[in-house]
């Protein structure tokens, strides 16, 4: 099997442009977990405060594709 042509290899979390080396380059997206702990600490305050609506957000992920996933943006 070849990467990127029969599987592709996604990470999620962690940025690999920081100088790593691997062959194919590993694509990746992160996200700020700051943000997301943020928005998860005010929703368990208002959960303690009895604040019963609880909605759903998403956060953006950076996505950044490299060799190890073969995708074409359509």
């Amino acid at each position: 099997k070849k990467i990127s042509k029969d599987v592709f290899v996604f990470s999620l979390g962690f940025s690999f442009d920081d100088g790593l080396s691997f062959e194919p380059k590993l694509s990746f997206a992160t996200q700020d977990y700051y943000v997301i702990g943020q928005k998860a600490t005010n929703a368990l305050i208002g959960l303690i405060q009895g604040d019963l609506n609880i909605s759903n957000e998403i956060i953006k992920s950076n996505i950044n594709y490299k060799e190890s996933f073969n995708y074409k943006e359509s």
